[in-house]
């Protein structure tokens, strides 16, 4: 490696010693001076690691709050439509006419199983409670906005008529 001075040449920077092979002083050449590590010590080694950890829980914090609604509402969404195609196909005195099963029964079925399906479903992966908590809530959520947004007509339909 050239130095502030030109054409004189100090030592070459290695970045990696050789495996095998004589070392300076069996080759009879002056030793190469060594180069100060840049280690850190162990305290700061452990900072930046403590550093990256918590990025990474943040981001994961991050990922969990943003995306459980995502993945309640879709759930609610597909629990729904199978609870409608459920209640469409309940036995009926005659075809067009409403189900036996009282109109409680299927509200609170379809509202339940799309409340607790996804949410039991949810326990092996969500492992925190405070998560499984918030999902839940965002189940809820989900649920109630569905079928405020048009899934009671549809259940409604799917009682008295089919679909």
């Amino acid at each position: 490696m050239l130095t502030g001075h030109e054409g004189q040449s100090d030592y070459h920077d290695k970045d990696a010693e050789q495996d095998a092979g004589p070392n300076d002083e069996e080759r009879g050449q002056p030793p190469v001076p060594k180069r100060e590590s840049s280690a850190r010590s162990s305290s700061s080694v452990s900072f930046a690691f403590g550093s990256t950890a918590c990025m990474i829980t943040s981001t994961h914090k991050l990922t969990a709050f943003l995306g459980l609604p995502v993945v309640a509402a879709v759930a609610a969404f597909v629990t729904l439509m199978i609870a409608a195609s459920v209640v469409s196909g309940l036995p009926r005195p005659m075809q067009g006419e409403s189900v036996r099963a009282p109109w409680s029964v299927c509200i609170l079925g379809s509202v339940g199983l799309s409340l607790l399906l996804p949410w039991l479903a949810s326990l092996p992966l969500v492992r925190q409670p405070r998560l499984r908590v918030y999902f839940l809530f965002c189940l809820v959520v989900a649920v109630s906005a569905w079928w405020l947004s048009g899934f009671g007509d549809l259940i409604s339909k799917a009682y008295k008529r089919g679909l």
